[in-house]
């Protein structure tokens, strides 16, 4: 149950992480680290 969790906290991490890249601040940043982490995570989102 605890390795669920953690699980879980790991991929609601990463969601964050795109839904902020995805509102424009990685672009506005021009930082390719975090488009690239974006890129990777939209297939894993459905999106």
């Amino acid at each position: 149950m605890r390795r669920k969790l953690t699980w879980l906290a790991a991929v609601a991490g990463v969601a964050t992480l795109v839904l902020l890249g995805e509102a424009g601040i990685a672009s506005a940043a021009g930082d390719p680290i975090t488009g690239l982490l974006g890129g990777l995570g939209l297939p894993l989102l459905g999106g």
